[in-house]
């Protein structure tokens, strides 16, 4: 299996190259003041249960897409569809009404174009990521003659100690034929916060 590092959380790297200012804003920003967090039974068919109402009402959220380039790696914009050359990372930030990113969705761009990828990060009203799907396709696998998808779904339990609460892992195509070695996987990181991770692709300060 090629791994693909797409987004590494690395503190000497953030805090030494930070953007001018800060390149979006947010409110939903409460996770990282010790907020206090409750036992709550049934808490993963919750979390899925939001996740997948995020995904059916996305057109109901302000969307704005955002670029990271060759020749800069702060994100910039992208308005009235005015692409820069060279775009290495997309991301589509989705908030609500009330100013809280609900969902970010990340997708690296393939220069060979033998594979696909994206890493959809979903967050609740505090900030914190509750869920994460990570889906990543590949073209002209070994293991099938159509498109390889392999999805990944995370569900996470927010408090003291944040831990991952349930886990999915599905491969769709025919993938009887050979042994699925040369499928393309990437290693995302698992920010807590919106924060967290606004900072580490370096959109605020």
């Amino acid at each position: 299996m090629r791994i693909l590092r797409a987004f590494l959380i690395v503190t000497s790297l953030f805090v030494s190259c930070q953007p001018v200012e800060n390149q979006i804003t947010f409110s939903n920003d409460e996770a990282q003041r010790g907020r206090e967090w409750l036992p709550e039974p049934d808490l993963d068919l919750r979390l899925s249960y939001e996740k997948r109402q995020i995904d059916a009402n996305l057109t109901s959220y302000a969307l704005s897409v955002w670029v990271v380039t060759a020749d800069q790696d702060v994100p910039q914009e992208v308005l009235q569809e005015n692409w820069p050359p060279q775009v290495l990372t997309t991301y589509n930030i989705y908030k609500s009404p009330s100013d809280q990113i609900v969902m970010i969705a990340e997708y690296p761009f393939s220069e060979s174009g033998n594979w696909f990828s994206h890493n959809k990060m979903y967050f609740d009203e505090a900030g914190a990521m509750y869920a994460q799907n990570i889906q990543t396709v590949t073209h002209n696998s070994q293991c099938a003659e159509v498109s390889v998808v392999a999805d990944t779904t995370r569900l996470f339990a927010q408090g003291q100690l944040r831990s991952m609460i349930a886990a999915t892992y599905e491969v769709l195509g025919d993938t009887l034929k050979t042994p699925c070695e040369d499928l393309y996987a990437f290693d995302y990181a698992q920010p807590s916060t919106v924060r967290e991770y606004l900072q580490a692709t370096r959109f605020i300060r």
